[in-house]
């Protein structure tokens, strides 16, 4: 089911997702991209690890995900849903795009030290 699978699988409980491949992996987490059961449409599911699962959600995740619910702009990716597993994730699933906002100015030339926005 993953291509580089680490060893350990994702876990999508209750998410309606088939996961393809381990597009990422870093410290927070892992980001996979997936297949919609429902609607066949390639999504990008971001799970994102918890440590301290006595303290319940971690402030920073409240907020990344309160953000995304509210902003609605053709530049922003799309947050579609939110899942939280009965292990240790939090997982959010986003629409899909080919590549993060890093790949993309790296790969169009811009200046590393480009002042304009």
């Amino acid at each position: 089911m993953c291509s580089r699978d680490r060893g350990e699988r994702p876990d999508a409980t209750g998410m309606d997702l088939e996961v393809l491949e381990v597009a990422e992996e870093g410290s927070y987490g892992r980001v996979f991209r997936c297949l919609d059961i429902h609607t066949g449409a390639l999504v990008t599911m971001k799970q994102i690890t918890m440590v301290r699962l006595s303290q319940g959600v971690p402030a920073p995740i409240i907020r990344e995900v309160s953000l995304l619910k509210e902003l609605h702009h053709a530049n922003i990716v799309k947050l579609l849903r939110v899942g939280l597993t009965e292990n240790r994730y939090v997982n959010l699933v986003f629409e899909h795009l080919d590549y993060d906002l890093h790949h993309f100015i790296v790969n169009r030339g811009y200046p590393k030290d480009a002042l304009t926005v």
